[in-house]
Parts: C-alpha cells; structure tokens; sequence
C-alpha cells in the first residue's frame, strides 16, 4: 500500500471510530457514575485506536486486541510520558470497558473478549513492571 492509500483508509477508519467512540461514550455513561470516568476511558480507547493501531498500518479497532499487549508492554511506557502504573492500571480497565461494548454491540465475537481476558491475566504483571521501571 503506497501512503496516499495508507492515508485514505487512515481517515476512513477515524471516521468510523468517531462514531464508534460517541457511542461508546453514551453507552459508559449509562454503567459510570461520573462525566470524568466516561471521558478518561473514552479518552484512553481514542488514543489506541486512533494514534496506536494507525502507526504503522490502519488498523480497525475491532482487530484490536492482539495489539494491546505490544502497546502495553513497550509503546505506552516507553513512549507516553504520562505512563504509570496508575495510568496502565487504568488503560487496562479501559480496554475491558471498551471490548465489553465491543461484544455487546456484536461487533466482535465471544471468544475476541475472552481471548483479551485471558491476555490481561497472563500478561498484566509484565505490563506493570515495564511501566515502573521504566518510570524509575
């Protein structure tokens, strides 16, 4: 794929995710209790979808999750300057919230979020010690 190509289906892909995001955001404010919440973890899932999976190559955000642990474990601490266990930790909650909707909505199967499930419990003692020693 050449870039003007990449481009195109880059601007086609945050224009679905817009709307996908304004869903979402609807959807957390009928589950979380305060505006802050919603838009931490809206915020957090516009980041990966929009800025992470279009790094390279444009990528849906129902493809997501087998890009999580990559951008866990070595993009978000070496990179974000504002990564910490804290933020992980919330990064974490907010892709379960975000996959959660995604499977609700049907836009990916059983077995994707039990798949991110399985991920986050294997791999979750990685990603945070990355994040800290990279912050220390």
């Amino acid at each position: 794929m050449n870039y003007q190509e990449y481009e195109k289906q880059c601007k086609l892909i945050v224009k679905d995710n817009s709307h996908l995001l304004n869903e979402l955001t609807e959807h957390m404010r009928t589950l979380v209790s305060t505006e802050e919440v919603v838009q931490e973890h809206v915020s957090n899932i516009e980041f990966f979808i929009n800025t992470y999976l279009l790094r390279e190559e444009p990528i849906h955000a129902k493809n997501g999750i087998t890009f999580i642990s990559p951008f866990l474990s070595y993009f978000f601490p070496s990179k974000c300057g504002w990564s910490s266990v804290k933020t992980l930790k919330r990064y974490i909650a907010s892709f379960k919230r975000f996959y959660k909707f995604m499977l609700f909505t049907n836009r990916i199967e059983e077995s994707a979020y039990d798949s991110l499930s399985s991920l986050i419990k294997e791999e979750k003692d990685e990603w945070l010690f990355n994040v800290d020693y990279v912050n220390h």
